[in-house]
């Protein structure tokens, strides 16, 4: 035997301050005050036995309280003893979910029977939350059975798992423990297992013991539903990922444990990797183990899930004091019997026995508890996995095997499903297109949209919308319909299961299985973290690309079932038997589950079909009585937004550690609020500085947007914050700076903050708070035009600022020893769930307010508010540059000079009254007197400019006015040209209308006026006259030609007149005139490289008497020698030393840029004249048409100047080139004139001929049936004019869709840009860089011929269509007029047809052949219009045949194309190139702008590299890295400046970069192509490669 100290040595000690403390029961009773109780009593009183009706989208507004108990309870007892607690389910999943266990239940009910004794209540005040939990759980409907038990999990409540045979045969925990297994597969767990026999006496539980933090809500003493259970916790990873998931189970074993038991128990014990068997002094029979204890140890399992030791840990608690050798002697054998029956079970495990006392304390604990926490860190794959079986008897021979958690069989046929659909391990292979064709479609088409652009003038320079939407989705039909043709996919396929059954669980199970498979990828990627950024940017790209959704499923579905390959079935149909009905039906039946809905992606932002969306919650919100309240949240990233409501509003938004939310989420939740109705959509969005890339950047205009979106379309916006910090007051001010807009809809949003984890009082926050609420009043104050202030738009109270505690005390992990405890209150665990409650009342209290109903009551139904939702976004999305400002200061800086400019737009609506009027005028001269159309020209031309100096300069004076002392000098001479520019855009319009007036005008009178002057010399007045013309043909030919000769020379004397109208004097003194002018206009002062090449411009420009035609040629050697290469801050001696290979480049390539803008300018401005047919020009059109060169050439420049070796091209002599325009003008002029002339000679022929075939004829023949066919023929030659007529209109019709879908867009250049980076085509990208204008052309004749040919067919139509109505009139109005009344001449009848559209189809007749007389009106009508349907079936006919119609769309495409070539050169838009990247400018009009792209691409494209050792720059211009960098350029002055001042040095200066995160796909497309391109452009700029190797794959 050993002393006493050996055993003391032997046997280590632990402390079990609390195990003194004991409770005794039997089995299925519990007596207390002779009140006993059953299990089978318990369940039918509490909840019945009846299933419970469960809403997933119901919440309680109201809190659990006495009061509220005592009403349910004794209103149930009045009718029944049993369920008399189910009225209060609702409340019960309210409490839960807000972390309050069901103790508050029990403490109601005791307090309740108090005041109203009854013996059920008196029982029922004896039982802990915990029973009440187990028959709560047991009217859960299966289907809602995961979704509560993640609730309990989220509030750290335990999850009672009843195992007994009692009540019944099946025990009431399986349901439980089979709806556990979707808790269990979220995570890998390590179970812990702690075994009670019924013997121990341990109160509070040991886990709770251990851990009394994380274990709080575990009962302290057994209860009537304990024997016979599992109690099982689950709690995260902590918080540095250091600990593994873990999960806490307590087994409270029965005298006779059923069978369901034991092999749940025996199953769950092969997952443990640490189990504590707890023993004491009763579990021997001297020193033999006890039957039970033995039917304990043979419940464990000798099996184990995976190669790693458990480890067993028998604790012994003995009652004596272990001060005699015969006591130790007893241990010892104990001990030993003990560890001989455990490893002879359990060899391969670690074995271990600890006597417990109470003479070592907490230090023991903590010893305990590093035990457990190092056993944690070991484990590799000791996990609970979701696989649980075991076999029972059912009778004295059979045996049924129970699998309560199959084998998840989904998942690997899911991972064959992605395997065949191209996934292979290595993330960076796959993209979402393999399994998302049609989203990918609409995300290319939805990109687009997410570029946006800023401008800082209002010179016709709006905010622009995206660019060419409508073209791209056009483009993308035929792919759409292809899908059609393609396979069906096996993932698509799995996925449609659940949606053809409208199955939740095969929903919710695929939903598991997508987050599985991508997150166990995305996890081994986040694992590769390293301490390098460019590392990690790599990493968190690949990681949102592949951030994978059943959201993404849901949305590829509905784009499937809304293409239709015939009129009746969808590609869905077609590929997956799957229609839009069946799909709104499972789309219902997901959100009537209580299930997210993503309203927009967070990958593309493309929000969810409205339509759909629209069907499917009208079908779920029926009720009209129910109030529509929207509320929404934003904040920081993993600021808890998603958790928060998920405590007010039992929404069921994900929730994690990181970035959770992408986009924006929806919840549909309904409740009844102060005897309201209610229906709740609450909004969910992605926190600010939201990014996959965070080590790029910290901030997107996504914030911006997304906190306007909820302030647009909200009735509550929830401010979700630590703190009232200045970055939440700028958000809101630039956010809010557009909402003058929400004037129009009855919405005032009202703003809740809630400050996360403070216990401080609301007071402390009102310096903060009154400090946002004055900047956001002063920002409406500033608001160009808004006359409200912030009260009128959003109500922002003090009282509205509400502080929330942490949800549990702040603590270190639990898991580990010695727990130092941060910050921990006694009332803690119940001042949380109180101030949830008092938050979810503010909040609703304040939506229906009385006093703001009218307010806040703006959507009547769900379809109102999806509607308004769309609107919006459709808005924000594509016009909502101005968010890239980062306060409001800075739009500030913008918009005060603009704001004067804008509001003196105010005079140019009398300014075009007036011309206008004038217009009116002159057309009247004109037709008082065509011959002297030259002078009334020259008189209104000479009117216009006089009306446009008038108001101009009163705007100018107006503008010095407003401006004095406001501005700077540079900013007021922006102001002006603004105004200038603003009179001189309008001035070009109403030019072109009047000349477009005029040219209408002449030529209908030439011809109208020859066929007048032939009726007044053709005077047939008596029958002797009449019967000898008749009898002579010569006599005929003679008079003809007599009369003819002298319309003929009338016609010419006009021609003559337009030809001699000295065109080539005129165009020299307007190229004259507008060189003077852009000479005067130059800023002497210099201010900038643009300011200074524009003088240079103009200055050198020569304004010779004569227009130079000789010598005057256009070519590479010209250019060539007026190329210079000046070196930008370096000596002469310095600029030798250049390579001459890179000096000879430079210049040759800007000899080649020059010559080729040079021809494009002057290609597209003569192609202008001769679409709009000039004879002349203007000096408005000369100016801007210099302009346009100059600004064409100065970007030239400036795209070759060579940041790096700081020289840049000059041009030394701008006189050839301006000479060479001039000359291409004249040359085009005098070709319209030339085909003009053409044109009128071929017009006076055929009216000759017509006249004279009708003269004869109605000589020989003037019988009603002749004079009926000549009238005939001559409005067959009217109609043909007519269609002629509307045949040119295709140039309209071509301009209006130049205008709407390009102009007013982005241009050619971002659609380029598109194709070459964005489709990883590196030859496109060459392309791109060395010939924008010829690529960006033929992407643009790519997407625009197939809408031109739809415009050209829709003309045919319209004409087609056109002769139908011409028909139809002629009939009505001439037939049913000429008919009445007696005898008349020609031309009294179509004097009854005067004001009628018919009048001017006959007009002409009767000027001609007005004198002849038709006896009998009503005949001549039946016999004309006889012979006119008969004409028009001869025309329909000539319609018909294939060869007119392909002769006619061949003329109608001709005149399209042409007006193309005119409009080109506004389409290609700035040609300068960004500085660094050499991404070019997408302004559309070129001139007087800032500089702007949504496309920065790499600046190694650019040749952007490092000074001293030439190595190549890989950052993108957008991307945070390439702003902490700093850049020296020729603009720069030879020092180093950050991204944005350089940008700013350029004139006009870019716009200001807002650093942002570029998406995976820029990256890896940027990536893909550089790689393909380096060597080429590392050679071509003289770089170092430096390109990390890694970055072949992206060129896989």
């Amino acid at each position: 035997m050993r002393d006493d100290t050996d055993a003391d040595e032997t046997f280590e000690d632990l402390a079990m301050d609390s195990y003194d403390e004991s409770f005794s029961f039997d089995e299925g009773s519990f007596d207390e005050n002779e009140n006993t109780l059953t299990l089978d009593a318990f369940f039918e009183i509490t909840f019945g036995l009846s299933p419970l009706d469960f809403d997933s989208t119901r919440f309680i507004a109201e809190e659990l309280t006495v009061e509220t108990v005592r009403k349910y309870v004794i209103h149930a007892l009045q009718n029944s003893s049993h369920g008399i607690l189910r009225g209060l389910f609702p409340y019960l999943i309210d409490i839960l979910s807000r972390t309050v266990s069901l103790r508050k239940l029990v403490d109601c009910i005791r307090q309740v029977n108090r005041h109203n004794p009854n013996p059920l209540l008196a029982c029922l005040a004896t039982c802990t939350g915990r029973d009440f939990l187990v028959a709560f759980l047991d009217q859960v409907p299966e289907k809602a059975m995961p979704t509560m038990l993640g609730t309990l999990v989220s509030s750290n409540i335990p999850i009672p798992i009843l195992l007994t045979d009692q009540p019944k045969p099946c025990p009431k925990g399986q349901k439980v423990l089979t709806a556990l297994r979707e808790v269990i597969m979220a995570k890998k767990y390590c179970l812990f297992l702690s075994f009670n026999l019924t013997t121990s006496e341990i109160s509070p539980p040991f886990s709770k013991q251990l851990y009394p933090i994380l274990c709080a809500n575990r009962e302290d003493t057994m209860s009537i539903s304990h024997p016979g259970s599992i109690d099982i916790s689950f709690h995260s990873a902590s918080e540095n990922h250091i600990r593994q998931p873990v999960a806490i189970a307590e087994v409270y074993n029965s005298k006779t444990p059923s069978q369901f038991m034991n092999g749940v128990v025996n199953g769950l014990s092969q997952y443990a990797f640490f189990l504590i068997i707890h023993v004491s002094d009763d579990d021997f029979v001297g020193n033999e183990i006890s039957q039970e204890l033995e039917n304990q140890i043979h419940m464990i399992s000798t099996k184990r899930c995976a190669n790693e030791k458990r480890k067993i840990l028998v604790l012994y608690k003995d009652t004596q004091k272990m001060k005699d050798h015969r006591a130790r002697d007893t241990l010892n054998k104990r001990k030993f019997l003990i560890e001989r029956i455990l490893k002879s079970r359990f060899g391969n495990d670690e074995i271990s026995f600890k006597r417990l006392s109470a003479s070592k304390g907490q230090q023991q604990l903590d010893e305990l508890k590093a035990d457990i926490f190092n056993a944690i860190l070991r484990v590799k794959e000791q996990y609970l996995y979701p696989y649980l079986s075991f076999n029972v008897s059912t009778s004295l021979h059979d045996i049924t095997q129970i699998v309560v958690w199959p084998h998840d069989m989904s998942g690997r046929y899911f991972a064959q499903c992605m395997q065949d659909a191209g996934f292979i391990s290595g993330l960076s292979s796959f993209r979402r297109r393999q399994i998302f064709p049609a989203s990918y479609v609409e995300h290319e088409i939805e990109n687009l949209r997410d570029k946006k652009h800023l401008t800082t003038c209002e010179d016709n320079r709006n905010f622009i919308s995206e660019a060419e939407l409508c073209q791209k989705i056009k483009k993308f039909e035929s792919t759409k319909l292809a899908i059609g043709d393609t396979s069906p996919l096996s993932i698509l396929s799995l996925f449609v299961e659940g949606i053809k059954e409208n199955d939740i669980f095969k929903m919710r199970a695929f939903a598991r299985n997508v987050d599985d498979f991508f997150k166990a990828h995305l996890h081994e990627l986040s694992m590769l973290d390293q301490s390098e950024d460019s590392a990690r940017q790599h990493i968190k790209q690949q990681i949102e690309d592949n951030d994978i959704s059943i959201h993404d499923f849901w949305r590829e579905f509905v784009i499937l079932a809304n293409i239709t390959v015939t009129r009746e079935i969808s590609v869905s149909q077609k590929l997956y038997s799957v229609d839009i009905k069946t799909l709104e039906n499972a789309y219902r039946t997901w959100v009537i589950e209580g299930e997210a809905m993503q309203m927009l992606d967070g990958l593309s932002l493309r929000a969810l079909d409205t339509d759909f969306l629209t069907k499917v919650l009208t079908s779920i919100m029926t009720d009209p009585n129910r109030q529509l309240l929207v509320i929404s949240v934003i904040g920081l990233e993993s600021s808890g937004k998603s958790t928060l409501l998920n405590y007010l509003f039992k929404c069921g938004f994900s929730t994690a550690a990181g970035r959770c939310t992408k986009g924006m989420y929806m919840s549909y939740r309904h409740s009844m609020f102060n005897g309201q109705p209610i229906d709740l959509l609450i909004l969910d969005s992605e926190g600010m500085g939201s990014t996959a890339q965070k080590y790029i950047t910290r901030r997107t205009s996504f914030d911006k947007k997304i906190t306007l979106l909820a302030l647009m379309c909200s009735q509550i916006v929830i401010i979700n914050t630590k703190g009232l910090t200045r970055d939440i007051a700028n958000i809101l001010e630039v956010s809010s700076y557009h909402l003058d807009a929400l004037k129009a809809s009855r919405l005032k949003p009202r703003l809740h903050f809630v400050l996360r984890d403070m216990m401080d009082k609301a007071e402390v926050q009102k310096p903060a708070f009154l400090d946002i609420r004055t900047s956001l009043e002063e920002m409406f104050r500033q608001i160009p035009g808004c006359t409200e202030d912030l009260d009128d738009f959003m109500t922002v109270e003090q009282k509205d600022v509400h502080l929330l505690v942490n949800a549990f005390s702040s603590f270190n992990d639990d898991f580990r020893p010695r727990v130092d405890i941060i910050s921990e209150t006694e009332n803690i665990h119940e001042t949380f769930p109180i101030k949830v409650s008092n938050l979810r009342k503010d909040l609703l209290a304040s939506a229906l307010d009385s006093t703001h109903v009218q307010e806040t009551k703006m959507f009547d139904n769900v379809n109102g508010f999806i509607v308004q939702m769309k609107t919006t976004w459709g808005m924000i999305d594509a016009r909502g540059s101005f968010l890239h400002f980062n306060d409001f200061k800075e739009i500030q800086k913008w918009n005060a000079m603009q704001a004067i400019v804008q509001m003196l737009q105010k005079n140019l609506k009398p300014f075009r009254e007036e011309v206008n009027e004038c217009i009116k005028v002159h057309i009247r001269k004109l037709e008082a007197n065509y011959n002297q159309s030259d002078q009334i020209h020259n008189e209104f031309m000479a009117k216009l400019s006089s009306i446009e100096k008038k108001h101009r300069d009163k705007s100018l004076l107006e503008f010095d006015q407003q401006a004095a002392n406001q501005f700077d000098a540079r900013i007021k001479d922006e102001g002006r040209n603004l105004v200038h520019n603003m009179f001189a855009t309008d001035k070009l319009s109403l030019e072109a209308k009047w000349c477009e007036e005029e040219r209408k005008y002449n030529e209908k009178a030439l011809i109208n006026n020859a066929v007048k002057d032939f009726g007044d010399q053709i005077k047939i007045n008596s029958a002797h006259d009449l019967e000898e013309l008749r009898r002579d043909q010569n006599k005929r030919d003679r008079l003809f030609d007599d009369t003819w000769k002298k319309v003929k020379q009338s016609h010419e004397d006009f021609m003559e007149k337009i030809e001699n109208s000295s065109q080539l004097e005129q165009l020299v003194n307007s190229f004259n005139e507008a060189i003077k002018g852009g000479q005067s206009t130059v800023d002497s002062r210099n201010p900038g490289f643009q300011q200074r090449f524009h003088r240079k411009f103009w200055m050198s420009l020569e304004m010779p008497a004569v227009l130079s035609t000789e010598g005057i040629v256009m070519n590479y050697d010209v250019i060539h020698t007026r190329i210079a290469i000046k070196a930008q801050g370096r000596t002469a001696q310095v600029l030798q030393t250049c390579r001459l290979a890179d000096n000879t480049s430079v210049k040759n390539e800007a000899a080649q840029n020059v010559l080729k803008e040079v021809e494009k300018v002057t290609n597209a401005i003569c192609t202008e004249i001769k679409v709009e047919k000039s004879l002349r020009i203007e000096y408005g059109k000369t100016h801007s048409w210099l302009q346009r060169l100059c600004d064409g050439l100065f970007n030239v420049i400036g795209n070759l100047s060579n940041p790096q070796a700081r020289y840049s091209p000059e041009i030394s002599d701008f006189n050839p080139i301006e000479k060479y325009l001039r000359l291409e003008v004249y040359k085009t002029l005098s070709q319209n004139l030339k085909e003009w002339r053409s044109e009128q000679k071929k017009k006076l022929e055929a009216l000759k001929e017509e006249l004279q075939s009708s003269f004869n004829n109605l000589l020989l023949d003037h019988s009603a049936n002749n004079l009926s066919l000549e009238l005939t023929k001559h409005i067959l030659g009217k109609v043909t004019e007519s269609l002629s007529t509307h045949e040119s209109t295709i140039k309209d019709d071509v301009e209006n869709y130049l205008q709407a879908s390009w102009v007013n867009k982005f241009g050619a250049t971002h659609w380029a840009h598109k194709r070459s980076f964005g489709n990883r085509d590196h030859n496109a990208v060459r392309e791109y860089l060395t010939d924008l204008d010829k690529f960006a052309r033929k992407i643009f004749n790519e997407e625009s011929n197939p809408r031109i040919n739809t415009l050209v067919n829709d003309k045919i139509k319209e004409i087609k269509k056109k002769i139908k109505d011409i028909e139809a009139i002629l009939i009505a109005e001439i037939t049913n007029v000429w008919s009445l009344g007696a005898k008349s001449n020609i031309k009294a009848m179509v004097e009854k047809s005067r004001g009628k559209a018919a009048y001017n189809y006959v007009e002409r007749f009767s000027s001609v052949f007005g004198e002849y007389i038709v006896e009998d009106p009503r005949k001549f009508c039946v016999i004309f219009k006889k012979q006119l349907k008969k004409k028009f079936v001869e025309l329909h006919d000539i319609w018909e045949t294939e060869e007119h119609l392909d002769t006619t769309k061949r003329r109608i495409q001709c005149r399209a194309n042409e007006t193309i070539e005119a409009k080109w050169d506004t389409l290609e838009g700035c040609t300068a190139r960004c500085p660094c990247c050499a991404a070019k400018c997408e302004d559309i009009k070129g001139t007087n702008h800032t500089h702007h792209t949504s496309t920065h691409v790499m600046t190694a494209f650019g040749g952007c590299r490092t000074e001293h050792t030439r190595e190549v720059t890989l950052y993108i211009c957008s991307e945070q890295a390439a702003h902490d960098t700093r850049w020296k350029y020729y603009t720069t002055g030879g020092k180093y400046v950050e991204l944005n001042t350089l940008m700013t040095l350029n004139q006009p200066p870019w716009q200001i970069i807002v650093p942002k995160p570029s998406t995976d796909i820029e990256i890896s497309n940027m990536r893909a192509v550089w790689w393909k391109l380096k060597d080429e452009w590392c050679k071509k700029y003289g770089m170092v490669d430096v390109t990390p190797a890694d970055w072949v794959k992206y060129a896989k």
